[in-house]
């Protein structure tokens, strides 16, 4: 009888332990993406003399791959959450127009000469790829509530390397009245560095789920200020998928 009693003891401790056992930590693949357009098209005053202008019209095709560099860990309960990917970055990026070549005299006046057309077109790049390091995105509990950001910037824009002196800022063209709008890094940007939230109780459980971000716009508005006229249309979108580590 003492032995059954220890048996049927045993048991009910057993019993009352599996709450705990789903207490242990889970393990998840946090993967992403950035995808789809970005477009832009600016009117600028090349000529002050003739008022002679300058147009120019970008459009990028965008995709951006996260893949998780490690599995993370979560025990519920909890005050804080992280995940860690590469990042792999793909598409191309277009840019048509004309404008008249400004040229100086002497003595530093301006002239314009006739219209010339813009036509530049190259991939897109992350200025930190030759970092070759992951980049972690932390969670903090708020709430009910997870909420987080990525903690390092990626830097996705045209790679102009190799292209005419009008699409490359670097080259400081002095035949352009106004730089040329690249305008991907920002678009991205605003997606890269947006806020995270999601409930809690979505790493409680065991079932996959797709998340996005608010987007955190830059300050101030350049295109506005700069030229004649500019639009811009971001159709870019971010999302992170949280998937149970088998």
């Amino acid at each position: 009888m003492r032995r059954a009693g220890w048996t049927a003891a045993l048991t009910l401790a057993a019993a009352l332990a599996l709450p705990a056992a789903a207490e242990a930590a889970a393990s998840w693949r946090v993967l992403g993406s950035i995808a789809g357009t970005y477009d832009n098209s600016t009117v600028w005053e090349q000529c002050f003399d003739t008022g002679a202008t300058g147009t120019a019209s970008e459009h990028v095709d965008l995709d951006v791959r996260l893949r998780p560099a490690a599995t993370s860990r979560y025990r519920r309960g909890v005050l804080d959450f992280a995940a860690i990917a590469y990042v792999e970055v793909g598409g191309r990026w277009t840019v048509t127009g004309s404008y008249a070549p400004r040229q100086r005299d002497a003595r530093g006046t301006a002239t314009c000469g006739g219209p010339t057309p813009i036509a530049c077109s190259g991939n897109v790049t992350n200025r930190r790829a030759s970092e070759r390091r992951p980049v972690p995105v932390a969670f903090q509990r708020k709430g009910r509530m997870f909420v987080g950001n990525f903690t390092n910037f990626v830097e996705i824009s045209e790679d102009t390397s190799g292209q005419p002196a009008v699409c490359d800022p670097d080259a400081h063209d002095d035949s352009l009245a106004m730089r040329l709008l690249l305008g991907l890094n920002d678009a991205a940007g605003s997606l890269f560095t947006g806020h995270y939230r999601f409930p809690m109780s979505r790493l409680n459980g065991r079932r996959s789920f797709t998340i996005t971000p608010t987007p955190n716009p830059k300050d101030g508005d350049p295109c506005s200020q700069l030229y004649l006229s500019c639009s811009q249309n971001n159709q870019l979108t971010m999302q992170l998928t949280f998937t149970p580590a088998r």
